[in-house]
């Protein structure tokens, strides 16, 4: 700018030009480079406010992008303040402001100590000027910012990933390449150009190459999958991705990501077998309510083909009965904070409107909780077994019940017995004795004492197996009475 100012100074016999950086939230230029003359003030490095030199109509037109200009500060209604342009030696001026993205980003201010009427030709020039200066310093602006950030993203790389690489415009990988040559042992040498690709498995390097190529010529993000020989030796299967690294609309470099996906592969396979063996119900599904994926197990517990499937008729949140949805709603918010979510027994509404009852366990899907894998178990057979079982129970309640009727019925008819029968015919045997022998010391005494005692047994049994007191008082006084 400074360079720019010495040439056109003279030659429009200005005071100053000078180029500022605008924040439009805080309403504020920063004055970052400019020429000014001898007998002008140096306004580098100076922050001015917007309010004190403009009025609304001037700050519109410099958010709209207009060119400004200005022959005295003492006489036009767009200032805001003429003793804040006097304090700086400014009487007269043209400003361009430069728009990048929508915003107000710039502002070129070509001024005049003393009062101005600006020639057609002169306003001409400086707008030619700023057509050319604007996007060279943008860019100038960028490429800083680029250099600045890249320590930082090379320092990333080494400590985030071993798998993140850089290749230059032309999609060629130069320089050290920490991480590829981490990941594949391949020396600074091996990799440099299209080398990396002697690490890529036979079958996949050329389909790689011819890709990869396509991508860049056509400067669009890359994706595919392919086998990497790691520096043990071990093929590994990767993800890649790489993206280029726009600059003003050319591409600067790409940065690239390969991400070892091997286990990841093994576990979807080992899930897709599980899926085709068709042992149980599994479903992908996401939080809409919607099934993308389901195996036929799945298909036959819910009553629903493969084609509604493939035309999106079969939503879990619509088989759903409404019981179940504060609990289907707990199990997401599981999934979401854990990952997985606790099995639960729940029914789905089959195709027919009749009711299946199910247990389904669910998981995310790669840390993603908006999709997920579950595994769904028609537990049908089980509920029917559940009942049969409570109904057996049931069942074995009624017959104890009445086991313990007749158990009672009989006690009572016994101690009827031992009380009534029995009893009396031993009082009757002892009333004989005592008559055939009313001396209690006769030779019939034995006898007498063997009835007596065996009348007492009676009554005892009697008393134990059915208490008066049960029947009389009930069964709380009986039992006191027992106890004591």
């Amino acid at each position: 700018m400074q360079t720019v100012g010495q040439k056109i100074g003279p030659f429009l016999q200005i005071s100053s030009c000078a180029f500022n950086e605008v924040d439009v939230a805080r309403a504020e230029s920063h004055v970052r480079h400019g020429w000014f003359r001898s007998d002008a003030p140096n306004l580098v490095g100076g922050v001015y406010r917007h309010s004190d030199f403009a009025t609304d109509e001037f700050h519109q037109a410099n958010l709209a992008g207009k060119m400004v200009v200005l022959g005295d500060t003492h006489h036009d209604s767009r200032i805001a303040n003429p003793t804040s342009y006097d304090a700086i030696n400014m009487r007269s001026f043209v400003s361009v402001p430069f728009i990048a993205g929508g915003v107000w980003k710039y502002l070129l201010a070509v001024t005049d100590s003393k009062p101005r009427e600006w020639r057609a030709d002169e306003v001409e020039l400086i707008r030619e000027l700023c057509n050319r200066i604007f996007p060279r310093l943008e860019r100038a602006n960028a490429e800083a910012a680029l250099r600045g950030s890249e320590p930082r993203f090379r320092a990333a790389v080494s400590a985030v990933s071993s798998l993140i690489w850089t290749a230059n415009a032309g999609g060629e990988m130069e320089g050290e390449q920490p991480g590829w040559r981490g990941f594949t042992g391949q020396t600074r040498g091996e990799l440099q150009g299209h080398g990396w690709a002697q690490a890529v498995h036979p079958d996949d390097a050329q389909p790689t190459l011819d890709a990869w190529k396509k991508a860049v010529s056509e400067k669009r993000m890359f994706e595919l999958e392919h086998r990497v020989r790691r520096h043990d030796g071990a093929w590994r299967v990767c993800s890649v991705r790489a993206v280029p690294v726009n600059e003003t609309g050319e591409v600067r470099e790409w940065v690239g990501v390969h991400t070892d996906i091997t286990e990841r592969k093994q576990a979807h396979r080992r899930l897709r077998r599980l899926i085709d063996s068709n042992v149980q119900g599994v479903i992908f599904w996401n939080q809409q309510g919607e099934i993308t994926e389901a195996n036929d197990a799945f298909l036959r517990i819910v009553g629903y083909t493969r084609d509604d499937l493939a035309a999106g008729l079969i939503s879990w949140a619509a088989m759903t009965p409404p019981e179940y949805v504060q609990q289907d709603q707990r199990a997401l918010a599981e999934i979401a904070a854990t990952g997985v979510c606790t099995p639960i027994e729940k029914e789905y509404i089959r195709k027919d409107g009749t009711r299946v009852p199910i247990l389904a366990g669910g998981a995310s899907l790669d840390d993603n909780a908006n999709e997920g894998v579950s595994f769904v178990l028609d537990i049908t057979t089980l509920k029917h077994a559940e009942t049969a079982l409570l109904a057996a129970h049931q069942q074995q309640r009624v017959l104890s019940r009445r086991l313990l009727e007749v158990q009672e019925t009989e006690r009572r008819q016994i101690a009827r017995d031992l009380h009534d029968e029995l009893g009396q015919i031993l009082t009757a045997v002892k009333i004989n004795l005592q008559t055939i022998q009313p001396a209690a010391d006769g030779p019939l005494a034995p006898s007498v004492a063997l009835v007596d005692r065996a009348l007492q047994q009676t009554r005892s049994l009697s008393l134990a197996l059915r208490p008066p007191l049960l029947d009389d008082l009930g069964l709380v006084p009986a039992l006191r009475w027992l106890v004591d």
